[in-house]
């Protein structure tokens, strides 16, 4: 997994991944660095360890990369997220 700032969305590339899943209720374009667009194919919940789920994360298959949106995990855990040259610290 990745952490982006810039992320709208926790983004997971693999369906397997999900333990619930949910098709979207509108549509939604994601636009990626290069400018292009992806449809994500759903939404729903992913298990990152026993202690940690991350809600509302959107299914784009075949995506190179697992995005964790900032924002959305300290809200979502109500924490403060501590950066330094090394490590990330929730």
């Amino acid at each position: 997994w990745i952490i982006d700032l810039g992320a709208s969305n926790h983004i997971a590339g693999n369906d397997s991944m999900f333990s619930s899943m949910s098709p979207l209720k509108s549509p939604h374009l994601i636009i990626l660095v290069d400018g292009s667009k992806i449809a994500p194919k759903g939404i729903g919940q992913v298990s990152l360890s026993p202690f940690l789920n991350l809600n509302f994360v959107l299914l784009v298959p075949n995506c190179p990369f697992n995005l964790i949106f900032l924002s959305q995990l300290s809200k979502f855990l109500n924490c403060s997220i501590t950066f330094n040259a090394k490590s990330c610290v929730i």
